[in-house]
C-alpha cells in the first residue's frame, strides 16, 4: 500500500496559510478605525454619565440642604408625628 504524497497536504496547508494571512491583513486594515470610533463613543458615554452623576449629586445635596434647614419638629418621621397628634 502506498502512502499519499505529502505534497497535496503541503499545498492545502499553504493555501490555508495564505487565506489566513489575507484575513489578518484585512483585519489590520479595518480594525483601527473601528477601535478609534468605539473609543470616541465610549468617551462620549463616559462624559454623559459623569454629567448625569453631577446633576443627581446636586439634586440630592439641595434636597438634603432644604431638609436640614427645616425646624426640628417638621423633621420628625411620620410615626412620631402620629404619636404627637
Amino acid at each position: 500500500m502506498a502512502f499519499p504524497s505529502a505534497k497535496p497536504k503541503q499545498k492545502r496547508f499553504a493555501e490555508r496559510v495564505e487565506k489566513l494571512a489575507g484575513a489578518v491583513e484585512t483585519t489590520i486594515r479595518v480594525l483601527p478605525p473601528w477601535v478609534k470610533n468605539l473609543s470616541r463613543r465610549m468617551d462620549a458615554s463616559r462624559e454623559e454619565v459623569k454629567g448625569e452623576l453631577r446633576e443627581t449629586r446636586a439634586y440630592w445635596e439641595n434636597r438634603i440642604g432644604s431638609l436640614e434647614e427645616r425646624p426640628a419638629e417638621s423633621r420628625l418621621d411620620p410615626i412620631s408625628k402620629c404619636r404627637l397628634s
